[in-house]
């Protein structure tokens, strides 16, 4: 049985991009943050503390644009120690330093902004 004379009609061509660009917005993400991951690079940022959770190891900044990564938000982050967190508090401005792990992003440094 040979195909020689198939076409694509207008459904099934909208249908084969409509999958290819579903695949590309679930899989997008993961690919981005492998590259980030890989790169090594960090990221330098300002904003102010939301909340902090020393149990779950989160804290919620609200910062401004962090040049390369992404606009301004507020955002939780993960951190690995809370000996990072010495003086900082809910309210303070922040200077802080991220590097993106898997689809996470861990803050390495976090400081209160001098006035």
């Amino acid at each position: 049985m040979r195909l020689t004379n198939y076409r694509l009609d207008r459904d099934v061509g909208l249908l084969l991009v409509t999958t290819a660009l579903v695949i590309l917005a679930i899989y997008f993400p993961q690919i981005r943050a492998a590259i980030l991951t890989e790169s090594g690079t960090t990221y330098d940022g300002r904003g102010s503390v939301v909340s902090l959770d020393e149990k779950t190891k989160k804290i919620t900044l609200k910062h401004e644009e962090i040049k390369g990564l992404m606009p301004p938000m507020t955002m939780e982050f993960s951190f690995r120690s809370g000996e990072i967190l010495t003086n900082v508090r809910t309210g303070d401005k922040v200077l802080f330093t991220l590097t993106p792990q898997g689809t996470d992003f861990i803050i390495e440094k976090i400081e209160k902004e001098k006035p």
